[in-house]
């Protein structure tokens, strides 16, 4: 019986795979035998971004750390962003709308730091986005399941 997020979240997590890229980063997609809810959280979570790596890096990463602890919000408040420049540039020049990200992080924190800081910042913006909409799926998800 599955009768916490991070149950569900560990139950999710085995129907990704992934794939090591020749510059050694994985690579995260789902299974092709998954549950319907995991689909769906897979895309409610890219929040009408087409289909993308790095929102599935962060999926996984906020399932992985939903597994990992008792409290979803101290989780959340947890969110690391890339240390590195080439990662943070990567991220950011890989969809065009990243972009908006950084500018929503600027507006909420009146930040007119360096651009770096504009960009870590956006990358927090997005992956705190993600967690949300993640951990919005698993309690959804976990409140079906108690009424089945």
């Amino acid at each position: 019986m599955i009768d916490t997020i991070q149950t569900l979240a560990k139950g999710a997590l085995t129907h990704f795979k992934s794939k090591v890229q020749r510059d050694r980063h994985l690579l995260w997609s789902l299974k092709v035998k998954r549950p319907g809810w995991v689909y769906e959280m897979v895309f409610f979570a890219h929040n009408s971004m087409p289909p993308e790596d790095y929102k599935y890096q962060f999926i996984v990463d906020a399932l992985f750390d939903f597994g990992s602890c008792d409290d979803p919000k101290a989780a959340i408040s947890k969110i690391k962003v890339s240390p590195y420049y080439k990662d943070l540039y990567s991220w950011l020049a890989s969809n065009s709308e990243r972009p908006n990200y950084c500018d929503k992080y600027a507006q909420n924190t009146a930040s007119h730091g360096n651009i770096i800081e504009l960009i870590r910042g956006g990358q927090l913006t997005e992956k705190r986005e993600v967690y949300s909409l993640v951990l919005a799926s698993l309690q959804k998800q976990l409140k079906e399941t108690d009424t089945a």
